[in-house]
C-alpha cells in the first residue's frame, strides 16, 4: 500500500511545475487524472528529443498519469468533469489567476459540490498582487526573481541554474501544501485553497542571498563555484578531472591542510580564520591549485575522505546515470509509451520503508483514458461518451500523427 492510495487528483497542468507536483502525488499512490484540451493537449508532448512518437521530457514529468480529453466549452463534458469533482480530493492547475474561473470551475464554483476539495493553483507571480496576470515562465522567474544575479562568475553575464529551478520550486513547494491541506480536511472536513507563486518559491529558496542582504545592505554578486562566507570551498582541478572541496570550520582547514600535504598553509598568517581565509580567498585557491595539479581525483578524494573533508568529482550526466550510488538507490526507472520502446527517467527520491520502490511504469497516450473516465466516472453512457468523441478523437489523431516525434 503506498501512502496517497485512494486520493483522486484532478490535473490541470502542463510544462512543468504542475505535472512535477502531481508526477510526486501519482508516485506516491494517488489516482491522477490528467486532463488535456483537444486536439493538442498539453503541447510538451511534442517536444524533443524523442523516438517512437514519445517525448522525454514529456514522459519524464507525467509517468502514472490518466489522461482524458476535455473541452470545458462544451457542456456535455463540463457536465461529466463536474460529476467527477464531487469525488475528487485534489485539483491541480497551472494557468493563470482567473483562467478556470473564465469557464466556471474555479475554487469558489467547485467547493460548493465538493467542500472537501484541495484546489491547488501555480502561477508566475501568484493570485496577488501588481503582476498577478503578467505571463511568466522559468527563466524569467530566475531572472525577475535575483536567482541569475547571483549564478555564474564576477564580473560575467548573469547565468540560469542548468536546470529549470523555479519549475522545481514551486512544484515542490505546491505538493508540500497539498499535503498540509490534507491533514486539515481529516480534522475539519474541509478543503483549502493553495496558491503558490514561481517567484515567491524562487526568493524563498534564496536563503542565505536575501538574509545577507537584509543584514548588510551589500548587494550579493556572483561567486562562481564558490562560498560566500566559507573558504577553501571549491572546485580544484586535477589530473583527470575537476573535485569540489569544503571546509566549513577552522577545524577542518587544518585537516585539509595536512590531508594535502600542505599543512605550511595552515600556518600562513593569512589564511588561520575563516575571516582570513575569505579575505585571501584568490591566494587560498591558488595555493592549493598549484599542489592538487599533480594528484588523480581518485587520490584527493581518498584523501579528503581520510581527513574527515566533504568533497566529490564534478560529474558529466553520462557518468551520474551510471553511477554505482545511482544504481544501488535504484534512482533510473523504465517509462513505456504507446507505441515506443521504454524510456529510463528519474525516479523518485522519496524513500519509505512502507513505500515499494518501482522500476517501471507507464505515460498514457493524448486522450488514452477518456471514454475510461467518463463513462466510470462522469457518469457518461458508454454509447453517449463515445458520440460525444468520435471527432475529437479523430482530430487528435490527425495532430498526434502531424506532430509526434518520430
Amino acid at each position: 500500500m503506498k501512502p496517497m492510495d485512494g486520493l483522486l487528483v484532478l490535473d490541470f497542468t502542463q510544462f512543468m511545475s504542475g505535472p512535477l507536483c502531481t508526477m510526486i502525488l501519482s508516485d506516491l499512490g494517488a489516482e491522477v487524472i490528467k486532463f488535456e484540451r483537444p486536439p493538442v493537449g498539453d503541447t510538451s508532448r511534442f517536444s524533443p528529443p524523442g523516438k517512437m512518437g514519445a517525448s522525454s521530457y514529456y514522459i519524464s514529468l507525467n509517468r502514472g498519469k490518466k489522461s482524458v480529453l476535455l473541452n470545458l466549452n462544451d457542456e456535455g463534458q463540463k457536465t461529466a468533469f463536474l460529476e467527477i469533482v464531487k469525488r475528487a480530493d485534489i485539483l491541480v492547475e497551472n494557468f493563470k489567476p482567473g483562467t478556470m474561473e473564465k469557464f466556471g470551475v474555479g475554487y469558489d464554483a467547485l467547493k460548493e459540490i465538493n467542500p472537501r476539495l484541495v484546489y491547488a493553483a501555480i502561477s508566475g507571480y501568484g493570485q496577488t498582487g501588481p503582476l498577478r496576470q503578467k505571463g511568466a515562465l522559468d527563466l524569467v522567474i530566475q531572472a525577475v526573481s535575483g536567482l541569475m544575479s547571483i549564478t555564474g562568475e564576477l564580473n560575467g553575464e548573469p547565468l540560469k541554474s542548468g536546470t529549470s529551478f523555479s519549475d522545481a520550486a514551486s512544484g515542490l513547494f505546491a505538493t508540500i501544501g497539498i499535503l498540509a491541506a490534507l491533514r486539515k480536511v481529516q480534522e475539519t472536513g474541509q478543503g483549502d485553497y493553495i496558491d503558490i507563486s514561481m517567484l515567491d518559491s524562487t526568493f524563498a529558496l534564496l536563503e542565505n542571498a536575501i538574509a545577507r542582504y537584509c543584514l548588510t545592505e551589500i548587494v550579493p554578486k556572483p561567486l562562481g563555484n564558490r562560498h560566500p562566507s566559507a573558504a577553501p570551498f571549491q572546485a580544484f582541478e586535477t589530473k583527470n578531472g575537476k573535485v569540489f572541496v569544503c571546509s566549513i570550520s577552522d577545524e577542518n582547514w587544518q585537516s585539509l591542510a595536512k590531508g594535502i600535504n600542505r599543512p605550511d598553509l595552515a600556518a600562513d598568517p593569512r589564511f588561520r580564520t575563516m575571516l582570513l581565509r575569505q579575505q585571501n580567498v584568490d591566494a587560498l585557491g591558488a595555493a592549493i591549485q598549484d599542489e592538487l595539479k599533480s594528484w588523480t581525483a581518485e587520490d584527493l578524494m581518498a584523501a579528503m575522505d581520510k581527513a574527515g573533508i566533504v568533497n566529490g568529482q564534478i560529474n558529466t550526466i553520462d557518468k551520474v546515470v551510471t553511477h554505482p550510488q545511482i544504481l544501488a538507490r535504484n534512482m533510473l526507472m523504465n517509462v513505456s509509451y504507446p507505441g515506443a520502446e521504454p524510456m529510463k527517467t528519474a525516479a523518485l527520491p522519496i524513500k519509505m520503508r512502507s513505500l515499494p520502490e518501482e522500476s517501471d511504469s507507464y505515460c498514457a497516450g493524448l486522450g488514452e483514458d477518456t471514454l475510461d473516465v467518463m463513462v466510470n466516472y462522469g457518469g457518461l453512457g458508454k454509447a453517449e461518451a463515445e458520440n460525444m468523441y468520435r471527432d475529437i478523437f479523430a482530430a487528435v489523431d490527425k495532430v498526434v500523427s502531424e506532430r509526434a516525434i518520430k
